[in-house]
């Protein structure tokens, strides 16, 4: 388990599985940042900037309560899986590599 003091700043990047890529449309940016929201609102974070490319998100957060990131980050890839599945018609399978 990792510990992440409070008012550090963190670096993450989520990959998405090989073989799949995050649209380059406004429907896709706006199913990310609804989730980032949403997570955030359950458990706070300070999102400081984000970057959606074709593979990957990148993220800069900074760390308000430390049990709070590993929620954050859990919520944030389960619920856009779930949308992102939903927009390109495949069941639930994974969407994000693991880490």
């Amino acid at each position: 388990m990792k510990y992440h003091p409070h008012g550090s700043v963190l670096f993450c990047t989520f990959s998405v599985e090989e073989g799949l890529l995050l649209l380059a449309n406004p429907l896709c940016k706006a199913i990310i940042k609804s989730c980032l929201a949403r997570a955030q609102t359950l458990y706070p974070v300070r999102i400081c900037h984000i970057i959606v490319e074709a593979t990957h998100v990148h993220m800069v957060l900074v760390v308000i309560n430390p049990d709070d990131v590993q929620g954050f980050i859990r919520h944030f890839k389960t619920e856009s899986a779930h949308m992102i599945n939903r927009l390109l018609g495949r069941g639930k399978r994974t969407l994000w590599c693991e880490g």
